[in-house]
């Protein structure tokens, strides 16, 4: 009986190479395979088996070792093998099928069910070319193999068919225009896998005319979805970012600038891909970057306040404990020098704040302009009421030496040591207009010729008593200055 059908019974291997060949070469598509195939068992070679016998017990050996590596291909091809040395051998025929059956992966993907029905098209005629040749008592297994294989593609089948109204009238809504794209993320992945069904779908409807004009529309709509996808994916990036750049403002501007940097480059990669068909949802995006960055700059300013207050609030304690004087200086000098560089570092920080710090910082600055001013007219006074008493003290000193008629050799020299004296340490820069007009008072009454006596001869210069030594000597004796108060 099998030598009858030996001639014929091989006629599928060509054709079975083809397509393992083809499988081989194709693309693994992403999903897991439906079938899940139990670990095959080898079988004993026998020592005493011919030739042909141990070729199909090893050929069939080395496919189930392929097989249980996870490599169906390779295989079929040593199961084939085996079928070669022993047609009908019902044990290689299972291992043969299972090992196939592994490479059924649609799983109800229209992009997999062309794929799958190839094979188990090509394995139904396999199976069916088997029965002949197998003993009686295998053909229920042979055939519980075909029934598996042919569940296997009407399960196939069975999406495209109920989807098939509804891939229709999708299709007819592409084709008139009138196919709307959802506006949320988790619709459009839908809608993604929707539109490559349809296409593979309108694929297979016009396989024998090349690709149709609905099949570029298509084309286009999923390019759309794909495009709004990724805006919605950068979108949500760009509110993740933002999010964070607000609640970095409360705790430190500088992890909010460099996260507002990377808001910055996202929008920027969103206008780059969608200037054109996104123009205003990118305007309001721009808009609401500009007002964050805003606060950035104000949450900087609010920082940099924090860390010089500080250093203001130091200046005005020492200010406030400065109480002698210290290296020449007085004391209101001192408080002018302490003030002038609070002000300083205030004029220098103005530059870096914003909003509420900038209005503190300038009310304080504008406070110590005003204490600046009055340290200054206080000092000021200091100055001229010591001043208003040398001049005093020289009016006094010089009546002590006017004589009742002329004045003595040691009158003159008692008025003159007074002009020297009292009003030579007075620098004239700092009086009023009233303590220099005293000033000048005092002078034009002692330093004439009826109080001193007048030029002369050369020895005026040297010669106490007389108009010239006196002048001299005022212009020699060091100035009392203004920073000593």
């Amino acid at each position: 009986m099998k030598k009858a059908f030996s001639g014929r019974s091989f006629w599928y291997i060509p054709l079975l190479l083809c397509v393992l060949i083809a499988v081989s070469c194709r693309p693994a598509p992403v999903k897991i395979p439906s079938v899940e195939t139990k670990n095959l068992t080898p079988v004993a070679v026998r020592p005493s088996a011919s030739p042909s016998e141990r070729g199909w017990e090893e050929a069939y050996n080395k496919g189930v070792e392929l097989s249980n590596q996870g490599k169906p291909t390779e295989a079929s091809y040593f199961f084939s093998n085996a079928l070669g040395a022993s047609p009908g051998n019902v044990q290689v025929i299972e291992a043969y099928c299972k090992t196939m059956l592994t490479l059924s992966k649609s799983e109800g993907k229209s992009e997999n069910i062309a794929y799958d029905l190839s094979i188990l098209q090509i394995l139904e005629g396999f199976l069916q070319s088997q029965i002949p040749l197998v003993r009686f008592e295998e053909v229920g297994t042979v055939l519980n193999l075909l029934t598996e294989v042919r569940e296997k593609m009407n399960a196939s089948q069975t999406p495209v068919a109920e989807k098939r109204p509804e891939y229709d009238r999708s299709l007819a809504l592409i084709a008139d225009g009138k196919y709307e794209l959802p506006k949320t993320g988790e619709e459009l992945v839908k809608a993604l896998d929707t539109l490559n069904d349809l296409k593979e779908y309108e694929a297979g409807r016009n396989k024998n005319h090349g690709e149709s004009e609905l099949s570029k529309r298509i084309d286009t709509m999923i390019a759309q979805a794909q495009g709004s996808l990724e805006f919605l994916t950068l979108a949500a990036v760009l509110k993740s970012q933002k999010d964070s750049v607000s609640e970095a403002c409360k705790t430190s501007a500088t992890i909010a600038e460099y996260e507002l940097q990377e808001c910055e480059q996202t929008l920027r990669q969103m206008i780059a891909l969608h200037a054109a068909s996104r123009s205003d949802e990118l305007s309001q995006e721009l808009k609401q970057l500009k007002t964050l960055a805003g606060a950035v700059v104000e949450a900087k300013g609010t920082e940099n306040w924090k860390e010089t207050l500080p250093q203001l609030d130091d200046f005005k304690t020492k200010r406030g404990q400065i109480s002698g004087a210290s290296n020449g200086l007085g004391v209101l000098q001192q408080k002018l020098e302490n003030l002038q560089q609070e002000a300083s570092l205030l004029q220098n920080t103005l530059a870096a704040l914003t909003g509420e710090s900038l209005k503190t910082a300038v009310a304080r600055l504008n406070s110590l302009k005003e204490e600046s001013v009055k340290l200054g007219n206080e000092q000021s006074m200091t100055y001229n009421s010591w001043a208003m008493d040398k001049i005093k003290a020289c009016l006094q000193r010089g009546r002590e030496g006017v004589g009742y008629f002329t004045n003595g050799a040691e009158g003159r020299k008692t008025i003159g040591n007074a002009l020297i004296e009292e009003l030579g340490p007075i620098d004239r820069r700092y009086l009023t207009t009233e303590v220099s007009r005293c000033f000048d008072e005092v002078m034009g009454k002692y330093l004439a010729p009826n109080q001193l006596n007048p030029v002369k001869k050369e020895t005026d210069l040297t010669e106490e008593g007389t108009i010239l030594y006196t002048l001299n000597r005022m212009h020699e004796t060091e100035k009392k200055q203004l920073s000593t108060f």
